[in-house]
């Protein structure tokens, strides 16, 4: 790999993680906002705590809380520029594949700087930023309730 596509790689990893960190601390707060009348493991205050209990000791947070994070996740993705989609697009690795395999078949008139999107894998993205960000999140996760729930 030459070191200009070496150089774009190193930036789309760092711009990547900075956007995939803000999604997650984003989503922490929005679920942190749904107070004790949402909740269904008591005494937690919060449907993030919640989340967080569930994956401790399930493994699951359960299909009502699954759709409320890919809701609001895949509002903060519509949100985001092209750039830092294909940011977040290049850190999957079957992603990767997908698009080296298509670019054999790109066109060799496509200009080097055109804005690229690939915002037809949004889904994936999606998936992808819930699992490495927001899940691995909850599940090491800790506060005064959460371990007072996890004990009891």
């Amino acid at each position: 790999m030459d070191l200009e596509k070496t150089m774009a790689l190193s930036n789309s990893v760092q711009l990547s993680k900075k956007i995939s960190k803000r999604i997650a601390n984003q989503t922490e707060r929005y679920l942190q906002s749904f107070g004790e009348d949402t909740v269904t493991t008591k005494p937690l205050k919060n449907v993030w705590d919640d989340i967080c209990y569930k994956f401790q000791t399930e493994e699951f947070c359960g299909k009502v809380y699954e759709s409320m994070v890919v809701e609001y996740v895949g509002s903060l993705v519509d949100a985001l520029e092209d750039y830092e989609f294909n940011a977040l697009y290049l850190q999957i690795e079957s992603l990767r594949t997908i698009l080296a395999d298509s670019a054999k078949s790109t066109p060799s008139d496509i200009d080097e700087h055109s804005l690229i999107s690939m915002r037809f894998f949004k889904d994936r993205v999606i998936l992808y930023l819930i699992e490495e960000y927001i899940y691995k999140r909850a599940k090491g996760y800790t506060n005064k309730r959460l371990r007072k729930a996890l004990n009891s």
